[in-house]
């Protein structure tokens, strides 16, 4: 005898039971893809890739050497800016120098060679260090950044910094 309690297994909900089993991770896997796709090509932002980006970063060191408007000289060049340019600034030793161009790729790697961020689809993978307040005010928490990580301040970029402390020694956050 068969149990009352157990459904009956009729050909159209063989056929509805396959459909769901097949078609809905497909579904999903295809939303997901699309998702992704959108993303990385920026359609968030109207379809338009920032074309221009390049180009500023080329011309940011030539801009940072630039004397200023009145005659006056430039303030000094970023690091960033340094760096992209490939000098070295007096009174720093070759092999700290090294270290400081190491760490530096570390930060580049989210920040960009010119410290404004990398873009990434239609947001950035890490906040514009150029006239951050977190950065020009108390010389400590840039440091603490480093070492501890930092949540995101608004949603103009994409996830967290983690914490680099346990991967970078004392010159090396130095340089």
């Amino acid at each position: 005898m068969s149990d009352p309690h157990s459904p009956s297994e009729t050909p159209l909900a063989k056929l509805l039971n396959s459909i769901l089993m097949l078609g809905a991770p497909a579904f999903l896997l295809a939303m997901l893809g699309l998702t992704g796709f959108f993303f990385v090509a920026g359609i968030g932002k109207g379809g338009k890739k920032d074309e221009a980006a390049p180009d500023q970063a080329a011309a940011a060191p030539a801009a940072a050497a630039a004397p200023a408007a009145g005659g006056a000289a430039a303030p000094a060049p970023a690091p960033a800016a340094v760096a992209a340019a490939g000098g070295k600034p007096e009174g720093v030793s070759d092999e700290f120098w090294n270290v400081g161009k190491s760490t530096f790729a570390t930060c580049a790697a989210c920040h960009g060679p010119d410290g404004k961020g990398l873009q990434a689809g239609p947001a950035k993978m890490a906040p514009s260090m150029e006239k951050s307040p977190l950065l020009l005010g108390d010389p400590e928490k840039p440091i603490l950044v480093v070492l501890k990580g930092i949540a995101k301040e608004n949603m103009d970029f994409m996830g967290i910094m983690a914490g680099l402390g346990a991967g970078l020694n004392d010159e090396q956050i130095a340089a």
